[in-house]
């Protein structure tokens, strides 16, 4: 006994805070790097979820892999 009281009690008590301390230590670094990465970007650069792309692009991709020589 620790202090009159259970050691397994305390141990487990002990190890609880420890990962608690760790899990929010964690929560903080990945909010702030979640943060910085965010304000980094312009909003420009973020891809729009209604944007629509123009199929042409997609033949005349098609038209250069077809015109290309032969390897």
């Amino acid at each position: 006994m620790i202090n009159g009281g259970n050691y397994e009690f305390h141990e487990a008590h002990r190890l609880l805070d420890f990962s608690l301390l760790y899990l929010s230590t964690v929560l903080v670094l990945v909010l702030l790097f979640s943060l910085c990465a965010a304000s980094n970007q312009s909003p420009n650069s973020l891809p729009r979820r209604n944007q629509v792309r123009a199929p042409e692009a997609h033949l005349s991709h098609a038209i250069d892999i077809a015109d290309a020589p032969p390897a």
